[in-house]
């Protein structure tokens, strides 16, 4: 499935169970975006085996059909963790699409009902429990930017246009000269390069010590200290 084709069969059913079960149509975005992030826009085997866009996993209350997976959780913030759990299957996807709205229907859940912005959707859902990743908001924020995916939250986008859905064009971000901080607060500069998937083997950590003047770098605690106190001001600078 292509991008479009994911887009073409997507945007309508998020619209319309987004209508159908009362969230502000502000989700639309933010329900998309979890979609593609959590499936790979529709490529992982969860999604395209099993209708599963959103990674849910079954819980106590799950009735229906399951499959056992492999997954990786971040119950420790820059330590991932490999498990295998059981994941909701469904028949179709409009059976997946409805089937995450039901799951977030549960009592845990419920401040959903009062979000107005699609950012603010993402960091109540990230809240309640939904993700372990510490990443999860600004992961998904960026998917739904690079793609422009706030446009649907328009109902009659499509219509008002009357143009078919587009390939989607990523906007290029800026890059910044600095590595992004992950709210890492912990003592080791490994784990902090770990927790935003960088390289943090010494011979790395060499070329990001030169280029934050810490001369002669060897991994001393020192040195270390001063490389994490840098990444956790958001000031290490890129090598």
């Amino acid at each position: 499935m292509t991008q479009v084709e994911y887009l073409q069969k997507m945007v309508p059913l998020v619209q319309k169970y987004v209508k159908q079960y009362g969230y502000h149509q502000t989700a639309v975005a933010a329900v998309l975006g979890q979609s593609i992030l959590e499936s790979g826009w529709g490529k992982s085997s969860l999604a395209y085996k099993y209708n599963n866009y959103f990674g849910m996993k079954c819980g106590g209350c799950w009735k229906g059909k399951s499959v056992n997976m492999k997954t990786m959780e971040e119950y420790t913030v820059g330590t991932l963790t490999s498990i295998r759990d059981n994941f909701r299957a469904y028949d179709t996807i409009e059976e997946g699409v409805e089937g995450y709205f039901k799951f977030i229907g549960y009592s845990r859940y419920i401040s959903l009902k009062t979000t107005t912005t699609t950012r603010q959707y993402i960091e109540t859902i990230k809240r309640c429990g939904y993700a372990t990743s510490s990443r999860y908001v600004n992961s998904v924020m960026n998917v739904i930017s690079n793609y422009g995916l706030e446009r649907y939250n328009n109902f009659d986008y499509i219509k008002e246009t009357s143009k078919p859905i587009e390939q989607p064009k990523p906007v290029q971000p800026v890059t910044s000269k600095y590595f992004e901080n992950s709210g890492y607060n912990g003592p080791s500069i490994v784990d902090a390069l770990k927790s935003i998937n960088v390289d943090s083997r010494t011979p790395y950590r060499r070329k990001i010590a030169i280029a934050n003047n810490i001369v002669d770098y060897k991994g001393t605690a020192a040195q270390n200290i001063k490389m994490l106190n840098l990444f956790k001001q958001g000031k290490l600078i890129k090598p």
